[in-house]
């Protein structure tokens, strides 16, 4: 969780990174994607996207380990009621679901009561100094690259 432009959506690009070179297989999707309950149907696009030969059957059937990573999780369009059919279908499909949304997500008494038990973790901005040592070590990175 955290506040917009914090990285969020670059978090969940490392945990697909990370969790793929580790033999799981990690599925992304955007939260404004899912427009229904049925999961096949919500999450067959991004199957077909991020793995050139694999169906959504084979995804499925798959033996390795599966984390399903929901980006923007506050801009799902379910009620709560459907929202909980969704994750309970995704928890039967996928060992790991990471739900990243903003802020907004505490304020909604549904989602709170839905994501219960899901672990919470808060990203937090840099302070100055911290955000100047990575500027400039990105600075530095670049200059070594160039020569």
């Amino acid at each position: 969780m955290g506040e917009e432009q914090i990285g969020k959506t670059s978090l969940a690009k490392i945990l697909y990174r990370n969790y793929h070179m580790n033999n799981t297989i990690p599925l992304y999707i955007d939260a404004s994607e899912i427009k229904n309950t049925d999961t096949k149907r919500a999450l067959t696009k991004s199957v077909e996207n991020q793995y050139e030969k694999l169906s959504w059957k084979q995804f499925v059937d798959h033996t390795s380990p599966k984390l399903l990573i929901v980006d923007n999780y506050n801009d799902l369009g379910l009620n709560g009621r459907y929202e909980e059919r969704f994750l309970i279908n995704a928890r039967k499909m996928f060992e790991h679901i990471v739900l990243l949304s903003d802020r907004s997500i505490l304020h909604d008494e549904d989602r709170a009561i839905e994501t219960i038990t899901f672990p919470r973790w808060e990203l937090l901005p840099f302070g100055h100094l911290r955000r100047g040592e990575l500027i400039e070590a990105q600075f530095q990175l670049r200059v070594e690259l160039t020569h």
